[in-house]
């Protein structure tokens, strides 16, 4: 059976070559792999102002109420059409300082008659405790006529029961006041969408193009590939097999990536080597450099938030509620670099450039190289020298 599969994998393998070589050969005339969408912000938050942006008739797009009348009807909520002025806003805060990623609210004659509140995980952030049953409780804050939350996330994945309880959101479902939606029902919105404008339905193309490759990953060689795929039965043997493992073949390539930075760390800092710092990986989240003991809440780190190495980010991450603000801000002076954002959980933290932002097959393979562990090195090497220039100092930096 071994030899069975390896001799399908390498003819998966050739199939895919020859459909990249052949698809390559055409991007001189119709760069079909080239999207804007790679200059603009596409994290959870560009996303929630780019769908907010088409949502709100006051924006430049020029296609007035269009966009929203075509989501609630794709909703199924007529009762939402009468309005006759709407406010879309991003980041709207809630009563306990939460946020709403995009809130609706629809108004006839000054009177709030509709709010619909949408929760954006199309990166797969994570679900906070209570999250959603706080957003409800804020929408129906303001007593509008009619309430409505969607939970947008990238496969219509429904909200865990840490973020609301499992009965209550089938209640709201059923009553018509929630939803689950996903990244191709996104794209059949836009599809359905009756867009005057040439060039608001060619960025609407582009989005959906990056809604498909990028969210979904039905990149053409991927389809083209899946298209032959299922007419072998050998092939979908090996395929179906290989699923079955990815797991622990993630876990492998990701141990052996973890031992190639550990034994690059021991060659450029040794130092750092006798103060008992390590490389190791949390499965599918992220790969860090610290002491790795709990009693230091803090780490460099290069990771992401879907589990699926997908829009990775790197830095230094450091939880504040564990440690002294003293020790905070001296952990922020010793690890500020220029070009870096600041977040919550990461003192420092910027995405990864170029193929490393999205770690698909011909990264991963890059493990056997040696290359991915070079490249993924020399990102965290700023932040490796400041914490070799600082260790004795960080050793004093545990739990408070």
């Amino acid at each position: 059976m071994t030899s069975t599969i390896l001799k399908s994998l390498a003819e998966i393998h050739k199939a895919l070559a020859f459909f990249q070589r052949e698809n390559a050969k055409k991007e001189l005339y119709d760069a079909s792999s080239f999207s804007p969408f790679q200059f603009i912000r596409n994290d959870e938050n560009g996303l929630s102002e780019i769908i907010a942006f088409l949502l709100d008739s006051s924006q430049n797009h020029g296609q007035q109420e269009l966009f929203l009348n075509s989501l609630l009807k794709y909703l199924k909520l007529p009762e939402y059409l009468s309005y006759n002025n709407v406010s879309v806003t991003c980041e709207k805060a809630t009563f306990n300082n939460r946020r709403h990623d995009i809130f609706i609210e629809g108004f006839l004659h000054n009177e709030r008659q509709w709010i619909v509140s949408i929760e954006n995980k199309l990166r797969y952030a994570a679900d906070q405790n209570s999250q959603l049953e706080d957003y409800w409780k804020d929408i129906n804050s303001y007593r509008p006529k009619f309430s409505y939350l969607v939970y947008l996330s990238p496969f219509k994945q429904q909200p865990s029961e840490k973020s609301i309880n499992t009965d209550s959101w089938k209640k709201l479902i059923q009553d018509n006041q929630a939803k689950v939606i996903g990244a191709e029902d996104l794209i059949k919105w836009l599809e359905q969408t009756p867009i005057v404008a040439q060039n608001i339905r060619a960025f609407c193309q582009s989005f959906i193009q990056f809604l498909k490759e990028d969210i979904m990953n039905e990149t053409k060689e991927n389809n083209q590939l899946l298209d032959e795929l299922v007419k072998n039965p050998n092939w979908v043997e090996t395929a179906t097999t290989l699923l079955e493992l990815s797991d622990n073949i993630y876990q492998k390539l990701e141990d052996s990536l973890v031992q190639q930075l550990q034994n690059k760390l021991k060659e450029e800092y040794p130092r750092m080597i006798e103060y008992n710092w390590h490389f190791y990986n949390v499965h599918k989240e992220g790969i860090y450099l610290d002491k790795e003991d709990k009693k230091y809440p803090w780490s460099i780190g290069i990771a992401n938030d879907n589990k699926k190495y997908h829009d990775v980010y790197y830095g230094f991450w450091a939880n504040k509620d564990y440690i002294s603000q003293e020790n905070y801000q001296k952990l922020e002076e010793m690890f500020k670099l220029d070009g870096f954002e600041k977040s919550t959980w990461w003192i420092q933290w910027q995405f990864c450039n170029g193929n490393l932002r999205n770690w698909d097959g011909k990264i991963w393979k890059e493990v056997i190289t040696g290359r991915l562990a070079e490249d993924i090195f020399e990102l965290l090497k700023p932040f490796i020298e400041r914490a070799n220039d600082h260790l004795e100092t960080l050793e004093t930096f545990v739990n408070k």
